[in-house]
C-alpha cells in the first residue's frame, strides 16, 4: 500500500540554513519525468475588446505568472505528483482583454529514499520550467484559432538560487 504525502509550502528553500547541495543535487539527479499532462484551460476573449485585439498589436500590454500546488509524493514508490498553474492576460489599457489560464499535472519518478523537503523543493524549481514551454504553445494556438497576431511569451530565464 503507497503512502501518499501531501507536501505542504513549507518554509524550507535554497537559501535555507540547513539546505544541503548534495542531498538537492541527489534529487535533481536521480528525479525521471513521468508524466506532464494538461488538465485544464480556459481561454476568455472579451468580445468589446477584439477590435482592440486585432489593431493595437505593439500597445497591448502582456502580463504572465505561473505557481505551484497540490504537491503529493508516494514515499513507497518514490513518485511525486504535483500541478502548476500558468495564466496571462493581455491588457488593452485598464481592460483584460484577453485572458488563458491552464493548468498542467507533472509526476516524477525514481525518488525513493528521499528527503521529502528536497523533493518538494526540486518540483517547485524545476515544474515551472518544464511546463512553461507548453503554456506558451497553448497561448500561441489559442490566440492564432482567435485570428490574433499576438507575439510569442517571452522565454523564461534561470535564476541562479
Amino acid at each position: 500500500m503507497s503512502k501518499h504525502k501531501d507536501l505542504k509550502s513549507i518554509n524550507f528553500d535554497f537559501k535555507s540554513k540547513e539546505f544541503d547541495r548534495n542531498k538537492y543535487f541527489s534529487v535533481s539527479k536521480d528525479a525521471k519525468l513521468l508524466e506532464i499532462f494538461m488538465t485544464e484551460s480556459h481561454f476568455r476573449i472579451k468580445d468589446d475588446c477584439m477590435g482592440e485585439l486585432l489593431t493595437e498589436g505593439d500597445l497591448l500590454k502582456h502580463a504572465f505568472d505561473g505557481s505551484w500546488n497540490n504537491v503529493s509524493f508516494d514515499t513507497v514508490n518514490g513518485i511525486l505528483v504535483g500541478s502548476y498553474l500558468w495564466q496571462v492576460k493581455v491588457k488593452s489599457g485598464r481592460k483584460d482583454a484577453l485572458k488563458l489560464s491552464t493548468k498542467y499535472v507533472v509526476a516524477y519518478e525514481n525518488l525513493l529514499h528521499h528527503e521529502e523537503k528536497y523533493v518538494e523543493l526540486y518540483f517547485k524549481k524545476v515544474a515551472r520550467f518544464a511546463t512553461y514551454p507548453y503554456f506558451r504553445s497553448q497561448f500561441a494556438i489559442q490566440s492564432h484559432s482567435a485570428g490574433l497576431k499576438l507575439p510569442p511569451l517571452p522565454s523564461l530565464s534561470e535564476r541562479v538560487d
